[in-house]
This record gives C-alpha cells, sequence and structure tokens, in this order.
C-alpha cells in the first residue's frame, strides 16, 4: 500500500544550438487507496475497541496509544498526505569552453509550482513503532541551485 496507483513522468530537452539546452520536467503521482484504507481501518480498529474488558493497568496504555494514533492519523489526513502529488522542474545549461577545458554553467529550479504542498510520503517499514506512527510525509521547499561542471 505504499505504491502509488499511477505515477507519470514527462521531461523536454530542448537544443536551439551548441550552447544552450534548456529542460523541464514534470512528475505526478496519484492514487494511495492502499494506504488511505489503511488509515481508515487501523481508525476503526482503535474505535471499536471496547476499553472495559481491558485489565485495569491496560486501560490507560491503550487509551494513550489511541490518542497518539488518531492523532497521526488525523495529521496525515489533514496534510493531504496521500493526495496527489505534482512537481514541475527546469535546468538551464551553457556550455562554456576555455584553455581546453569544456564547462558547463547549470541552473536548476526545482519544486516550481508546488501545487500539492511538495508533499513526499513515506513510510519506515524498519521502525519499531506501530502504524501510523511510521507513516510521515516530507515538504519539499521551492530550490535553485547553481552547478558548475569541468572536464579537463
Amino acid at each position: 500500500n505504499n505504491w502509488t496507483n499511477q505515477a507519470t513522468k514527462l521531461y523536454l530537452n530542448y537544443r536551439p544550438n551548441d550552447k544552450w539546452i534548456f529542460h523541464v520536467n514534470a512528475m505526478i503521482y496519484w492514487g494511495m487507496p492502499g494506504a488511505q484504507d489503511e488509515l481508515g481501518a487501523y481508525r476503526k480498529a482503535y474505535e471499536r475497541v471496547d476499553v472495559s474488558s481491558l485489565p485495569p493497568g491496560d486501560q490507560a496504555d491503550f487509551l494513550d496509544d489511541k490518542e497518539n494514533a488518531l492523532a497521526e492519523i488525523d495529521a496525515l489526513e489533514d496534510n493531504d498526505a496521500f493526495e496527489m502529488d505534482f512537481r514541475l522542474n527546469a535546468s538551464v545549461t551553457y556550455k562554456l569552453s576555455a584553455n581546453k577545458s569544456d564547462m558547463e554553467l547549470t541552473l536548476y529550479l526545482q519544486n516550481l509550482l508546488g501545487m500539492s504542498g511538495n508533499k513526499n510520503y513515506h513510510y519506515n517499514t524498519g521502525s519499531s513503532q506501530n502504524y501510523p506512527n511510521r507513516a510521515k510525509y516530507t515538504e519539499e521547499p521551492f530550490a535553485v541551485g547553481l552547478m558548475l561542471s569541468v572536464k579537463f
């Protein structure tokens, strides 16, 4: 359930001449019904437990676990962690030549649109924590990078 059902990636490279390269790429992930269903299953499981049937010493532990788990589920749902993820990136490369060396200067622009908050859902399978505490998302900001490549 940690994979999107649909993934599309597109890219375009345009070289108007030997000096310039323009690059654009887009990525869209959507359809994570397995992860969404799992959240619902955990919510229902916690809500269906008859707390009064637990030993007195376990009741407080269960209620604490339930509160934490439901807060994690709410946070994932409130932040649309399993919704569509769309990214648009671009770069411009200029090729330079100097003293028997080839140089390229590249300007990178990442997460240009941020239509989905640039969230990456991830799941920590090696954690000793219970689900949903292993499910997280990372929110990536707009970023600019500059790279100089030199070949001798």
